[in-house]
């Protein structure tokens, strides 16, 4: 499974479409969905993840790709790619 970083809270867990065992955010929605997608291992090193990890957790935006973020979303949309 993937390590990922919960939006909401910045906790490191497994699986980016999972519910956060901290905060228990669950990505339901297309676009949180696509979101949650970006900080995963996929997409980020180990240094990365650490450093969006601690930007969620002292309360700072992440920017997100909009071209990532709009392709990811659409794959979920439409229940292909990473929506299957």
């Amino acid at each position: 499974m993937t390590t990922a970083i919960c939006l909401c809270c910045g906790a490191v867990k497994l699986g980016a479409l999972t519910p956060c065992p901290e905060c228990r955010f669950d990505p339901q929605e297309n676009g949180d969905k696509a979101k949650a997608a970006v900080p995963t291992e996929h997409f980020l090193s180990q240094e990365d993840l650490n450093a969006v990890s601690e930007r969620i957790k002292s309360g700072l935006a992440v920017a997100y790709p909009d071209e990532l973020g709009k392709d990811l979303s659409h794959d979920f949309a439409s229940n292909s790619g990473l929506g299957k």
